[in-house]
């Protein structure tokens, strides 16, 4: 529906830039916090907004009214820093390895002694932000696994030398927006 809609598909482009610039203000805990927030609001827009028999034309009109309006909030919301409570301070854990696709996509894999891994991948463009973090462990020497237990999503990742390969399967579009670029593909250590 937002593609589809003009109007809608600029909202969606502002939402990812307000959002892109208020996760770079934002470190550790309160940036963890706001991808939280950020995905829980997503699933509160959907159910808010959707309504049965799109095809009919007064529903199609009510559903990109609501999501017109829950994404204009939220754009202020992410403007004023409405609603983002910082998050307690996590344990201290094992820096990650970070690494870069292009000019600004971030990949930082985290693995700890005790097998457990975590993922945090930000890829985006002017059009669309794509936000995971996930936990998982070490399958085996350079090979990670992740699952996101609140979909079917499932991410691996594979380091060879300098050079990690990001693969998914399922339905891992939760994590980005309608116009977000794909976040798989290859990463190179910093």
């Amino acid at each position: 529906m937002i593609c589809a809609d003009a109007k809608l598909s600029k909202q969606d482009e502002a939402l990812a830039a307000t959002y892109g610039a208020a996760l770079k203000q934002r470190e550790g805990a309160q940036r963890d916090s706001l991808r939280r927030e950020e995905r829980q609001w997503l699933a509160h827009r959907n159910a808010a907004c959707a309504l049965p028999d799109v095809d009919n034309e007064a529903n199609r009109i009510a559903a990109a009214r609501c999501v017109g309006s829950e994404t204009a909030r939220r754009i202020e919301a992410l403007k004023t820093g409405a609603g983002s409570t910082p998050a307690p301070a996590p344990p201290q854990k094992k820096a990650a390895d970070q690494y870069r696709r292009g000019a600004g996509d971030t990949l930082d894999l985290s693995a700890q002694p005790d097998g457990s891994a975590s993922l945090a991948i930000m890829a985006g463009n002017v059009r669309g932000v794509c936000d995971v973090e996930l936990d998982g462990k070490r399958a085996s020497a350079g090979h990670f696994f992740f699952k996101d237990p609140d979909s079917d999503c499932a991410v691996s990742v594979e380091v060879k030398g300098k050079k990690a390969s990001v693969d998914s399967s399922g339905s891992c579009n939760s994590f980005c927006g309608a116009h977000a670029p794909d976040f798989t593909g290859d990463y190179l250590r910093r």
